[in-house]
């Protein structure tokens, strides 16, 4: 009886324990739920990232030259650029490509999607599903992007970077030539100084072979840290709205959802779990508590991800007009969202807070698309948003009499004529934010 009670305060804490947790996963912006799963994946053997786009040590220490890289920095400290983004950068220098306007729409979201060293975080193909180029046409853009300075960035991987320097800077060189044919087909041997192997696949002397690899080390693996910087917050978005005029729903939206693509379940480690025979039944209910907690984090994960997309179109079903025409954003509650996905106001909030969202007009806050809305007297459905109000304001400021201008509440009694009933301290406050001075301040400036 003892033993079961025990059991059921165990299990009971676990589940506060992991129910705390998905209500803290809402609340994560992309960059901290990065920082949070790799803080997870270090303490729990259940877990392993799929692929990351890191250059391996390997690398850094056979055939990467620091110096050359110092160099290089130093001298972009020295350039009017030293403070500028790689993003802000990329996007300066793609205005002068000879790019159609969809064209540079696609690079635009390409070059949104970079990490700090340069690579993609998404495949290419993903992000310009709406575009209807083939792979030939999007890897032309991006070869295009990768030309400019630093050169070698919107590339999937540091071999890629590499190999896209090689090909733009020396073209026609041959030990660029025996370079790329290196990294393309000789990592693996590259990695163990398999030099007699490499000779054999590329039918190059040692002479050939050394040449190429003094030519790699002058190169960058990680072109975009040069733009980087460490005292920078860098925005990345969460999600993402592609306009696509051709369907009749017009709207493809998806979620940064990188970071649960490349996490899975430790199959090695389970399996060497069962085979185990000296394990204690302590060790064992451990381990158990600890899959459970994992399987639970996934799928929390999941969740979240799920409930971040529903509540995004719902915002944008709602916004429609701003995200294809920049149009004014319409008044909009927390319950409005609630509503439409059926989920409490509590999360709307949670989910949406820190939350960025790509759209053809710039990266926006999620929140930015929620605003106060003040009913009409004359139509109970129609609401009235606060930037209609402050064009309201302005306007009967505009057209007072100069010799004795109006006061807040006159501004309110106007409005409320107008059939929008609005307090005097609303007004002042909203007066303020046009910077339209007081009454008594605009008698004065007469």
């Amino acid at each position: 009886m003892k033993q079961r009670l025990e059991q059921k305060q165990t299990q009971k804490l676990i589940l506060t324990q992991t129910l705390k947790q998905s209500i803290e996963l809402l609340q994560y912006s992309q960059v901290e739920l990065e920082k949070k799963l790799e803080e997870i994946i270090k303490e729990n053997p259940f877990l392993i990232v799929k692929k990351r786009n890191y250059v391996p040590e390997w690398f850094f220490k056979l055939y990467y030259d620091p110096e050359a890289s110092l160099r290089k920095q130093k001298a972009l400290e020295n350039t009017a650029y030293s403070n500028t983004n790689l993003y802000s950068h990329l996007k300066q220098q793609i205005a002068y490509l000879k790019f159609t306007e969809k064209e540079k729409e696609a690079a635009d979201i390409l070059i949104s999607s970079l990490d700090k060293n340069g690579f993609l975080i998404h495949q290419p193909e993903y992000l310009l599903q709406s575009f209807g180029f083939d792979s030939d046409k999007i890897l032309e853009i991006r070869k295009k992007i990768s030309s400019l300075d630093p050169i070698g960035c919107c590339t999937l991987n540091y071999i890629e970077s590499l190999i896209f320097q090689l090909e733009i800077q020396y073209p026609e060189m041959q030990e660029s030539k025996n370079a790329i044919s290196l990294l393309k087909e000789c990592v693996e041997e590259l990695e163990n100084q398999d030099w007699k192997r490499i000779q054999e696949k590329l039918k190059l002397t040692k002479e050939e072979i050394q040449k190429a690899i003094s030519l790699i080390r002058t190169l960058n693996p990680f072109p975009g840290k040069e733009y980087s910087n460490d005292n920078i917050t860098y925005i990345e978005p969460d999600v993402y709205v592609i306009i696509d005029e051709n369907q009749e729903d017009p709207f493809v939206i998806f979620l940064n959802d990188r970071l649960l693509k490349n996490i899975e379940f430790n199959k090695n480690y389970i399996e060497q779990i069962k085979k185990e025979k000296h394990i204690s039944n302590e060790e064992l209910k451990n381990l158990k508590t600890k899959l459970f907690t994992t399987e639970y984090f996934i799928r929390s994960l999941e969740q979240r991800n799920q409930t971040l997309l529903e509540v995004t179109k719902s915002i944008v079903n709602h916004q429609k007009n701003f995200f294809l025409y920049k149009k004014e954003i319409l008044p909009l509650r927390l319950k409005d969202v609630a509503d439409d996905v059926n989920i409490h106001i509590s999360t709307v909030s949670r989910i949406t807070a820190h939350k960025y969202i790509y759209t053809k007009w710039g990266i926006f806050e999620l929140k930015t698309f929620f605003k106060r809305g003040f009913k009409s007297l004359h139509n109970e459905n129609k609401k009235i948003s606060p930037d209609t109000i402050k064009n309201l304001i302005q306007e009967i400021i505009s057209k007072e009499d100069k010799k004795n201008p109006l006061k807040d509440n006159e501004i309110s009694e106007i409005l409320l004529y107008r059939g929008i009933k609005i307090a005097r301290r609303t007004i002042s406050k909203y007066r303020k934010e046009l910077n339209i001075p007081s009454v008594s301040n605009r008698i004065q400036n007469i």
